[in-house]
């Protein structure tokens, strides 16, 4: 009886932990979100080049790792790059933020806590780069073995799921299909590990007549348009005017919360309101 209760409370406080949800630092956003990326959803971040993708997933791959004396899920992550935007100095620069901020809250409010590491909190953070369409099909199909024996990741990130498909031009059809593949294999992986998915999708420009003149309207779309719309539990645009210097994140798209917009800024420490 007594083993049976333990393992109860095990499998309720690790329902809880799952459910928690990973916070961007955002709060404006985290408030949007419903207090943040939660497991069970995939998330879609869309948005021009230099808007601050990259930036966000590296902020989530920390932000995974928060002590649950902290109130976070103290998990792992995954981070897949096809593009070649992850910088390890960025990284370690973040990562050294996130420790230092850990730990002051830390000291501060415990006195047995242990301290949160740097080396801890990299390790914490599977890299895979990759550039091909094969490479890509490969990583994903293999991580289901990775995940049946590494219970700690939590967050599983492609950062540029449009690039390969870009270096290696397909027909609409043939994209489709490999999208497709991709995207529901990794739909399997969320629902059966209860990961959060987060992929980013690059924005390309798109011209058009405006009805009753002609003048031609020069617009941006997802460069894979509408072939990945379906998927995403949830959109979210990232936008950068640098004439006003704001930067917006937009959910355009969502099953459960409000869609709204939230201010954000990339400074040193990374992703923040």
């Amino acid at each position: 009886m007594e083993t049976r209760t333990r393992s109860g409370l095990e499998e309720l406080e690790e329902e809880e932990k799952v459910n928690s949800g990973i916070p961007t630092l955002c709060r404006s956003l985290d408030k949007l979100l419903g207090g943040g990326i939660k497991a069970g959803t995939l998330t879609e971040v869309v948005g021009l080049s230099g808007v601050g993708k990259t930036t966000l997933c590296l902020q989530l791959c920390l932000n995974v790792q928060i002590p649950i004396c902290l109130q976070g899920i103290e998990s792992e992550a995954i981070y897949i790059g096809t593009n070649h935007s992850l910088s390890q100095v960025r990284l370690t620069q973040m990562a050294t933020e996130f420790v230092d901020r850990c730990n002051k809250i830390i000291l501060k409010t415990f006195t047995k806590q242990p301290v949160v590491t740097i080396e801890k909190i990299l390790s914490g953070i599977h890299v895979i780069k990759c550039c091909s369409i094969q490479e890509l099909t490969r990583i994903i199909l293999s991580l289901d073995k990775y995940l049946k024996t590494n219970d700690r990741v939590r967050l599983v990130v492609l950062d540029g799921i449009d690039f390969p498909m870009f270096i290696e031009p397909l027909s609409f059809s043939s994209r489709v299909k490999v999208l497709f593949n991709l995207v529901q294999t990794l739909q399997s992986y969320m629902f059966n590990y209860k990961l959060a998915i987060v992929i980013t999708n690059s924005m390309t420009t798109r011209f058009a007549m405006k009805e009753e003149s002609e003048i031609i309207e020069e617009y941006f779309v997802p460069y894979l348009g509408e072939s990945l719309n379906y998927c995403p539990n949830q959109i979210i645009k990232l936008t950068c005017n640098p004439s006003q210097r704001t930067r917006k994140a937009e959910l355009t798209k969502s099953g459960v919360c409000k869609l709204g917009t939230a201010r954000y800024r990339i400074i040193h420490s990374g992703f923040r309101d």
